[in-house]
């Protein structure tokens, strides 16, 4: 079955925003964090939500794509 442009261009913008995702988890590991001299945790938490977003604008666009094959 071949999907529709609509369709595909919001997979396509699906697939963008998945790897978004990863590429911010992956960031916040390689980043990494560390305790300072006065005991202070230091680390990137902004990407943790940054990455949740992300993913789950993925899976809306995903099913926004099914929605507009389906039709």
């Amino acid at each position: 079955m071949r999907l529709r442009s609509s369709s595909r261009r919001l997979v396509g913008l699906a697939a963008a925003l998945a790897a978004g995702a990863v590429g911010c988890r992956v960031a916040f590991v390689v980043i990494g964090s560390h305790v300072d001299a006065q005991g202070v945790l230091h680390e990137p938490f902004a990407l943790l939500p940054i990455s949740a977003v992300l993913l789950l604008s993925s899976m809306v666009a995903l099913i926004a794509a099914w929605a507009l094959q389906t039709r």
